[in-house]
């Protein structure tokens, strides 16, 4: 079974943007045909058909890096700081590493190379110093230390957890971490008032409001 999925033209070819629209992209990626199933092991032996965390962030800087080298390039030009020979250089790496990231991206199964094309177009790449970076990554783990999360999200996250942790629980509250969480962030009693905890509760027992 055989499906088309885009891939990218050679970079001299384009006037590349930072942030391309889909009618940019429609012009930048390049129809081409692959199998939907992965090619016969024998014939890649020795190499994988997907790529792990370090090699997959790797992969997308460098095509990144080639999805917007013609456009580094053209600024140079812009401002008549380049020579021909630089010129001639810097169009000589923007078609191989073009190369080597169509070559690689060929021997990757399909769902990777979709992650990847999507991905090309909505990451960028910055420069910055290392007292930005450090404060970039401070705030970053900072915002980590909180969780957010839709409030019906939490509730419904909240009763699979009672379910399991407070059906039938004798645990007593004072001694319950979940007992804490839950009370903290105004979850409903379970009605049922055992004598252990607001939030236990066993059908063996009556709910309050319960008609008998």
């Amino acid at each position: 079974m055989e499906k088309q999925i885009r891939m990218p033209l050679t970079s001299n070819e384009l006037d590349i943007k930072l942030n391309p629209d889909k009618q940019f992209l429609d012009n930048y990626f390049d129809t081409v045909t692959v199998r939907n199933e992965p090619a016969p092991p024998n014939s890649r032996k020795g190499f994988r058909d997907y790529l792990n965390a370090e090699e997959a962030n790797d992969f997308l800087f460098l095509a990144i890096t080639s999805l917007h080298m013609q456009r580094y390039i053209n600024n140079f030009e812009k401002h008549g700081n380049i020579t021909k020979q630089e010129h001639q250089e810097a169009q000589m790496s923007a078609t191989y590493l073009y190369k080597f990231i169509n070559r690689m991206a060929s021997r990757l199964t399909l769902t990777q190379r979709e992650v990847f094309m999507r991905k090309m177009t909505k990451y960028g790449i910055k420069v910055m110093d290392a007292y930005t970076e450090k404060k970039l990554y401070g705030e970053f783990d900072k915002e980590m230390k909180v969780l957010h999360i839709e409030s019906e999200q939490f509730l419904d996250f909240c009763s699979e957890i009672m379910q399991v942790k407070c059906n039938h629980c004798t645990k007593n509250h004072e001694s319950c971490d979940l007992h804490k969480l839950l009370y903290d962030n105004w979850i409903p009693e379970s009605s049922y008032n055992l004598p252990n905890c607001r939030f236990a509760y066993d059908n063996n027992y009556k709910k309050e409001g319960d008609v008998v």
